[in-house]
């Protein structure tokens, strides 16, 4: 409801829209403005930074698999 009522320009503030996929919560942290959201990335350090990029990394890999593996049974 908060960030509807955000998104509905009721009030202003940040909200943090999430999923569970496979048991780990991924989320998009999201200040909206008169109903106008704007994607606020948190600030890392440089442990958090080294750990993102290796994450981004390997999900890149396994979408780079996946669509070699599923373009035959696509088409």
């Amino acid at each position: 409801m908060s960030a509807l009522r955000k998104l509905l320009a009721v009030e202003d503030g940040t909200d943090v829209l999430s999923v569970n996929r496979g048991g780990v919560w991924l989320g998009i942290r999201l200040q909206i403005t008169a109903g106008q959201p704007a994607v606020t990335p948190l600030t890392l350090n440089e442990r958090e930074t080294a750990q993102f990029i290796a994450a981004r990394a390997k999900l890149g890999a396994a979408y780079r698999t996946i669509n070699r593996e599923g373009a035959s049974s696509c088409r």
